[in-house]
């Protein structure tokens, strides 16, 4: 997929690394980890909270235009599991079209 290609479906981390990126990431650290840099104490995001929050996003805007009834609700966790599962599955596709799974399959029932 090219870029111009994934601009339509996003912007940002999900459009433009491939899953193969978020399966390290989540396998190095846990979905809401953190790094704290031990020379000055600053706090930064690991790309796997990064990546994670990104499909949450996804997840978000979906839901704004969707009827109640068609909402969905997964805790971080479950994100990152499912993320995780699909992208060890398709290594090389971006980030969003596990997204694009997520909001395609659920809820169930819905479509």
């Amino acid at each position: 997929m090219t870029t111009a290609n994934a601009q339509g479906i996003g912007q940002g981390l999900g459009a433009h690394y491939k899953c193969k990126s978020m399966v390290e990431a989540l396998d190095m650290r846990a979905h809401n980890a953190m790094w704290k840099d031990p020379s000055d104490g600053e706090v930064f995001a690991t790309m796997s909270l990064a990546y994670t929050s990104w499909v949450q996003g996804f997840i978000s805007a979906t839901n704004l235009h969707r009827p109640q009834n068609g909402q969905i609700r997964l805790s971080p966790e479950r994100v990152a599991e499912w993320m995780h599962r699909y992208c060890s599955q398709n290594p090389n596709q971006e980030i969003y079209m596990g997204a694009k799974n997520i909001v395609e399959s659920l809820p169930e029932g819905y479509h």
